[in-house]
């Protein structure tokens, strides 16, 4: 299935997209000791909420100005729906982008990471 991001058709290079799978924040929390009862409980757990969901990939451009085109959503901080035609289907930003790799004039890779909003 087609993966899309903010109406844009990413083109995946084979096997880079990888989907990450949000976990529960625990913290365990020291609390000061009770001098006159040693035996009480020492900690608690708290939950902090679940972390945002990250979406890794290796894209591939036909030219500079399609590229250009990331890079200025990724400094405006511009967010939109990313599907994967799958079970991915959310609003999500761009984190991150890598410096661009040049195979030939009509394509140019490089490495994102969208981050859930």
């Amino acid at each position: 299935m087609a993966k899309t991001w903010n109406g844009t058709a990413l083109q995946v290079l084979h096997g880079s997209w990888r989907p990450g799978i949000p976990s529960n924040h625990i913290n365990e929390i020291a609390l000061i000791p009770d001098a006159a009862d040693l035996s009480a409980q020492a900690s608690v757990i708290q939950q902090g909420g679940r972390l945002r969901k990250r979406v890794k990939a290796k894209l591939y451009v036909t030219g500079m100005t399609a590229y250009n085109n990331f890079v200025n959503y990724y400094l405006a901080g511009t967010s939109g729906t990313l599907a994967d035609g799958d079970t991915l289907n959310g609003s999500y930003m761009i984190e991150s982008m890598g410096e661009p790799e040049y195979i030939n004039d009509s394509a140019v890779f490089f490495d994102i990471v969208f981050v859930e909003v």
